[in-house]
């Protein structure tokens, strides 16, 4: 995934990642019903949180007042507002760049994805064997319905009670449906996904700038890519990925930038000069 982080070490469930990388964060750590699901909070400050690959499916949603996010879950990038409620749904052995402006209070469902398959073939569903469901992983999912069922498995897990596994394992059979439900009505349930760009134009631009990120790339030189005039063509890059074609570029450029300045010895000059920058000065103000 481009500009995904890279970690010291593979884990073996998401709960093992979550304390390794953001121990100190967390707030509320439960198992849920019978399965080995974990519910997960973390208070967050501005700044990167992606996640490493795992086996399990995470679901994750911001339980606080709305932050700006610049999100890769593996499906391209997505640049939008995220609202309390709003949901992003990370697919097994996917990892994900998460990049987010403000303080928030994340929570997480993680479920370990083959005893999640289990209990939906118990009732005759079969969700996708390598864990990816399609369009959940390109946007923003804004579904009152699955916004309505995370508060829920979250009340119920944090009241417990005699019988709250078996009544989680009800609601998790349910997010098991509605996740099929979502992917099958393609990008309803995606929050800025509707009137952007056809799914293999936009993996043709993003490699087209990926491959140039250090040349000048003009509009008229994309929409060519797309049979777009230029104007629509930007207008549908925004629409797909919540910024403009130059303001993606730039983002690009930086996530490269504080790679190359993490993983080699080159100078800042040097950095600027391979990621497209005019000049150290130009770089460092960007930066």
């Amino acid at each position: 995934m481009s500009g995904a982080r890279t970690w010291d070490r593979a884990f073996d469930s998401h709960v093992d990642f979550y304390q390794h990388a953001y121990g100190q964060h967390i707030t509320a750590l439960q198992p849920m019903g019978r399965l080995g699901a974990t519910l997960i909070e973390a208070h967050q400050s501005a700044g990167d949180w992606s996640d490493a690959p795992t086996p399990d499916l995470t679901v994750a949603w911001i339980a606080s007042r709305p932050v700006g996010v610049s999100i890769d879950l593996g499906a391209g990038r997505f640049s939008q507002l995220q609202r309390s409620g709003d949901v992003i749904a990370v697919a097994p052995g996917a990892g994900s760049t998460i990049l987010v402006n403000g303080a928030h209070i994340c929570r997480l469902v993680t479920l370990p994805y083959r005893a999640f398959c289990g209990l939906a073939e118990e009732r005759g569903a079969m969700l996708p064997e390598d864990g990816d469901f399609g369009p959940l992983h390109a946007g923003l999912l804004r579904d009152a319905r699955l916004s309505g069922l995370l508060d829920a498995l979250w009340r119920e897990t944090k009241a417990g009670g005699a019988h709250g596994a078996l009544f989680v394992d009800g609601l998790l059979l349910q997010l098991a449906g509605l996740l099929l439900r979502l992917r099958d009505g393609g990008a309803s349930g995606l929050g800025g996904a509707k009137g952007g760009l056809a799914p293999h134009h936009l993996r043709r631009i993003r490699a087209y700038l990926e491959e140039r990120l250090a040349e000048d790339v003009t509009l008229a030189e994309l929409a060519a890519l797309t049979g777009l005039s230029p104007h629509h063509l930007c207008r549908a890059f925004k629409q797909s990925t919540g910024l403009p074609p130059h303001r993606w570029r730039a983002q690009r450029r930086i996530e490269r930038a504080r790679d190359m300045l993490e993983r080699t010895d080159l100078s800042l000059s040097d950095t600027a000069a391979a990621c497209g920058f005019a000049s150290q000065q130009h770089f460092t103000t960007a930066f």
